[in-house]
């Protein structure tokens, strides 16, 4: 019963990453130095700092909901995709703002990084993913083959076999891309006529709708964070 609820509500692949995190975090808890940590990090993460930037996050993410829903575009079958956008695109961008935020630009590209083809592929092939059983061998062979590349675009790893490995392995994420993209547009077609085309189009343009909101705190908080920085530094040469 609760996997059919579950099934409601995630997908297949939803399912299959959410099992691997918790088997993952499951395991890193029984490593005892890491447990140790485990009250330094909270308390790190809890700082005031942090927490003046997690409850104007929130506040302004909420405002944005609320706002979405008075115009009549957001629903709450829409939730879903909200929650996921917040934690995947939105912390993380707002964090990656602080750091890497030198000019416009930075906001310019994110804008238009939401805006490529490439979402729309991304959507489809989030709509309609495999059998339960084929994405939980597949989520963790794929992100193995994703470290394996990562490490291997290292320099020390410049020789002729460490570069023929990396091919292999793109390709082999390639060839996986491939069959997923085509298996998601075959099950989009087969159920077309099971899609409210309005519904689909909303999901669709949520996430862009949503980045185009959110940039707008993302600069006035990288505005607030030079301005502090810049005080900071103004007080200690004072001194």
């Amino acid at each position: 019963m609760l996997y059919l609820n579950l099934s409601e509500i995630f997908t297949n692949r939803e399912l299959a990453i959410g099992f691997w995190m918790i088997a993952f975090i499951v395991m890193i808890l029984t490593i005892r130095n890491v447990r140790k940590e485990i009250p330094k990090i909270i308390k790190a993460a809890i700082s005031g700092k942090l927490l003046i930037w997690y409850t104007s996050m929130l506040l302004y993410f909420i405002v944005m909901i609320i706002f979405l829903f008075k115009v009549g575009y957001w629903e709450l079958r829409l939730l879903k995709g909200t929650i996921i956008w917040f934690f995947v695109v939105g912390v993380v961008s707002s964090f990656g703002a602080v750091e890497k935020a030198k000019d416009s630009t930075y906001f310019v590209n994110f804008l238009k990084n939401n805006f490529k083809l490439l979402i729309l592929l991304q959507f489809i092939v989030n709509l309609y993913s495999l059998p339960l059983i084929w994405e939980l061998i597949l989520v963790p062979f794929i992100v193995f083959i994703a470290i394996l590349t990562i490490v291997l675009e290292r320099p020390g790893y410049t020789g002729y076999e460490y570069r023929k490995t990396k091919e292999i392995l793109n390709t082999t994420l390639a060839i996986i891309g491939i069959f997923i993209l085509f298996y998601s547009i075959v099950s989009l077609i087969i159920n077309w006529n099971d899609i409210v085309v309005e519904d689909l189009i909303k999901a669709i343009l949520l996430p862009i709708l949503l980045s185009f909101l959110f940039v707008f705190y993302m600069y006035s908080f990288v505005l607030y964070a030079t301005y502090e920085m810049t005080f900071m530094r103004l007080g200690l040469k004072k001194r």
